[in-house]
């Protein structure tokens, strides 16, 4: 519906996030969404485009991510893949295609950051454990 909020976590049982929307009187109130009724907005880097306020959603048939404007003041929409694209700190992430370790797959995390010299995003899971995966493992929810 539009209204913005802060993912505080989720609950894998139900498969929901919980979502904390502030009113304009000043009131918490908390609600449990499906991933898909969710969108983050953030800052993202594409090559040397910074997307200052966009949302991304990654298309599974493509194999990329789509870019728009969450204001909907830009009218441009980027492509890209997930080496290409440089998520935001602290968004919300899905664990995917690790071969190692397959009980993290499906797993939420948040980025925590990307180490440039390694190529890979620091993330944390809502254990406290961490991990250094490659952009193609994780897919922004």
């Amino acid at each position: 519906n539009g209204s913005i909020g802060t993912i505080r976590g989720n609950t894998a049982l139900y498969e929901r996030y919980v979502v904390e929307f502030q009113s304009e009187e000043g009131t918490t109130k908390k609600a449990g969404l499906k991933e898909t009724n969710l969108s983050q907005i953030g800052d993202f880097v594409l090559g040397e485009k910074k997307l200052k306020g966009y949302t991304a959603k990654w298309d599974d048939g493509k194999s990329q991510y789509t870019l728009k404007s969450a204001d909907h003041k830009a009218t441009e929409t980027f492509v890209a893949s997930p080496t290409e694209l440089r998520l935001p700190d602290d968004c919300r992430v899905r664990v995917v295609g690790l071969e190692k370790a397959p009980q993290y797959n499906h797993k939420c995390a948040k980025v925590v950051e990307f180490d440039v010299s390694k190529a890979r995003y620091a993330i944390a899971f809502g254990n406290g454990k961490r991990a250094m995966l490659k952009p193609d493992n994780i897919r922004i929810l």
